[in-house]
């Protein structure tokens, strides 16, 4: 008989490949919303062309997700105040900039479509 401490161990293994497997999913939608490959997504260029649909993908992993910021860090390769930066500057761009909102509430839709 399993113990309570195993039943709970094995549901946050089973909880992290989900959220994982969602994650991977959302960052195949966000590379192909911007044109890029996942690699470069995920790399380490500071190149505007790959760090804003990053920042991108790291505030829809905090929004859509729920996903925690130690969590996202470790995703994303990045430490935690930059993770943190990536949430707040995608906010405020959602709030003033109308071509950054329709482009996150098209990745927002595709994310709802169910997977392939």
């Amino acid at each position: 008989m399993e113990t309570v401490t195993q039943l709970i161990a094995a549901a946050a293994v089973r909880h992290r490949a989900a959220l994982l497997g969602e994650a991977d999913r959302l960052a195949g939608i966000v590379a192909r919303a911007f044109g890029i490959r996942v690699a470069f997504l995920l790399g380490r260029s500071t190149k505007r062309v790959y760090a804003y649909p990053r920042q991108v993908l790291t505030w829809l992993l905090f929004t859509e997700l729920n996903a925690g910021i130690a969590w996202i860090a470790w995703f994303t390769n990045r430490d935690r105040a930059t993770v943190r930066y990536a949430i707040r500057l995608v906010e405020g761009l959602i709030e003033t900039n109308e071509r950054d909102r329709e482009t996150i509430a098209r990745i927002t839709e595709a994310l709802k479509q169910p997977a392939a």
